[in-house]
């Protein structure tokens, strides 16, 4: 508990499904920083600001694919986390409308994984 109320970063995952099959992905039913309900995850962003997270990044599997991702980001600069990241393979993030959804949202960091057809 003390370890963890020193943390700097926290990630949450809005779902551990994705758009994409990588082999080496580690996203699967047993991660235990998975909250699929809305509800759920805006608790635990309210538990990660009034731990003092400094930054945060929503993960996943693919978070874009919450619908509730830009909710998700606005709450956690609402309650004051300084740093919003996105960890994503962008596939979903092809149209300047949802880009800038996100970006008003409160968006701060994007860390875009781009990955070959093969190893």
């Amino acid at each position: 508990r003390q370890a963890a109320a020193r943390a700097e970063i926290q990630v949450l995952r809005p779902t551990v499904n994705c758009n994409q099959d990588c082999s080496f992905c580690s996203a699967n039913e047993t991660s235990g920083n998975v909250w699929v309900q809305r509800d759920e995850m805006l608790r635990a962003i309210a538990r990660a600001a009034r731990r003092g997270t400094e930054r945060l990044s929503f993960s996943g599997g693919e978070p874009t694919l919450s619908r509730y991702l830009p909710d998700f980001v606005r709450a956690a600069r609402r309650l004051g986390i300084p740093k919003v990241e996105l960890i994503t393979n962008a596939v979903l993030l092809d149209r300047a409308e949802k880009v800038e959804e996100l970006r008003a949202a409160g968006l701060s960091h994007a860390f875009v994984s781009l990955h070959g057809h093969d190893e």
